[in-house]
């Protein structure tokens, strides 16, 4: 099958014009798929999107000019997406017309896809390039957040996959952007379907359902999966051990979704997928479970709201190797006791911070907790009925002390203990502290933040409290 870069290879273009009488050659394609193809041009940022239609199809072409015009108004789409800037004059060549859009891409962006793992690479060489696993779940968090903001407006993307998403070049920075972004309209707009090889939800391959932003969640599971594993999730043994014979077929089932999920049944486990328990928390097992496996349907699906929430929820519990030849940071949780890339039971000193809001002054249940290792961690606790306030907890191993910098107008006062909820040291949090006041904890203790008690609901009494759990500490 002839490719949409052969195609336009093939009419030997190297430049082009846009209606406002700019001209962009065409330097580099850095993508393409069945819609068209992406290329860099002379311009830092501007990338230039071709496509290829008929001679006779200029009234498909002015509908999708107008289209881009509509989106280029639209104040309401998420701010992280490469709309159209201005559309190509569109260019006749042997019978048939390109045509397309220019749109500017973020300074220092790369494609996820140009991350991803080469044949025979080293598992920690390909995590080491995206930056770490904790860096993962950050950036698959906010691909969900944008889409889920495409969603809330109506619209559906129709086109997810790792050629379209593009991330910070410096793995110090989680910025991401969403290009090609021409297929974004109403779900009740779209002519039949649109999709990327190995991203299209069953039932579009199966042509019962148009795109929608059930099978944008569907694209998105698949991407957030093979980012984490580095496999399809499909594609296991009984598409690498088939026979020449019936491969194509087994490729096709796997495409649909058709085959055991490769987690979910040894017979179609996936060998050269990195392991799930050193990328994958225990819950995000369960939804990649719930997305792919047997009992998965349409309506069953996890919804976007649950993928944010599982990376939100995740995304400040890793710790650090302290083996200086190691320092990988990994996911902690129960059962882990040891560095998965050194298999050394050595740590780096942590602090781990949970939110509770007692009713009553009756226990309630912990928030997620938040792994604070070596920088800042922002964390709120209700004051009021209707009021939060703004904390950065830090720790100090050094000093042995939890750093706390409150952002309100005034003093707050607090109470701090030692091993359990109850009459403790009184202290007073100051604002624009630069450092925020520092205070001792104990290695292994649990100790308590206890902020003051507020009412609310006609009388009832509730009452926020942080509990750090520190780790390391002694060596």
């Amino acid at each position: 099958m002839i490719s949409m870069k052969d195609k336009l290879d093939k009419i030997q273009l190297t430049q082009v014009g846009t209606e406002n009488s700019e001209v962009f050659k065409l330097v580099e394609c850095i993508g393409e798929g069945g819609q068209g193809a992406v290329y860099t041009t002379q311009r830092k940022n501007l990338l230039v999107k071709l496509s290829i239609a008929k001679e006779d199809a200029d009234d498909i072409i002015k509908a999708k000019y107008r289209r881009y015009g509509t989106l280029r108004g639209r104040r309401d789409l998420p701010s992280y997406l490469a709309k159209p800037l201005s559309e190509i004059t569109p260019i006749v060549r042997d019978g048939f017309i390109v045509y397309g859009y220019v749109m500017e891409l973020m300074e220092d962006m790369v494609s996820l896809h140009s991350l991803f793992r080469k044949n025979g690479e080293k598992p920690t060489v390909y995590i080491s390039r995206m930056g770490g696993i904790q860096r993962m779940y950050v950036i698959l968090r906010k691909i969900a957040e944008i889409l889920d903001g495409i969603h809330s407006i109506g619209y559906v993307y129709g086109d997810l996959n790792p050629n379209n998403v593009f991330i910070s070049k410096d793995p110090a920075y989680t910025e991401v952007q969403l290009i090609d972004c021409d297929n974004l309209m109403v779900a009740a707009d779209y002519d039949g379907f649109i999709y990327y090889p190995g991203y299209g939800a069953p039932e579009i391959l199966k042509g019962i359902a148009r795109n929608s932003s059930i099978t944008d969640i569907w694209s998105y599971a698949v991407l957030a999966f093979y980012t984490l594993q580095q496999a399809m999730p499909f594609q296991g043994k009984m598409v690498m051990d088939a026979g020449t014979m019936e491969l194509s077929q087994l490729e096709r089932k796997a495409e649909a979704g058709e085959l055991p999920f490769i987690d979910e049944d040894l017979n179609n486990a996936a060998a050269h997928a990195l392991p799930k328990d050193v990328m994958e928390s225990p819950t995000l097992q369960q939804l990649f479970l719930k997305a792919f496996g047997k009992d998965s349907s349409p309506i069953s699906r996890p919804v976007l709201q649950e993928w944010i929430a599982e990376f939100q929820n995740w995304e400040h519990r890793f710790v650090k190797c302290s083996n200086k030849d190691c320092g990988s940071a990994y996911l902690k949780y129960k059962g882990v006791n040891k560095c998965p890339f050194c298999d050394e039971k050595s740590i780096e000193s942590f602090v781990v911070c949970r939110k509770m809001i007692r009713h009553d002054l009756s226990c309630s249940q912990y928030d997620s907790p938040i792994i604070v290792v070596d920088s800042p961690v922002k964390v709120e606790i209700p004051i009021s009925e209707y009021k939060m306030l703004q904390l950065e907890v830090r720790l100090d191993a050094k000093l042995k002390k939890v750093y706390i910098k409150q952002f309100s107008d005034e003093d707050i006062t607090v109470e701090w203990s030692i091993k359990g909820i109850g009459t403790g040291k009184k202290v007073v949090l100051r604002p624009n502290t630069p450092n925020g006041t520092g205070l001792s904890v104990l290695n292994k203790e649990d100790n308590f933040l206890q902020f003051s008690e507020y009412a609310f609901c006609e009388g009832n009494k509730a009452q926020g409290v942080l509990k750090f759990t520190c780790g390391g500490l002694n060596g």
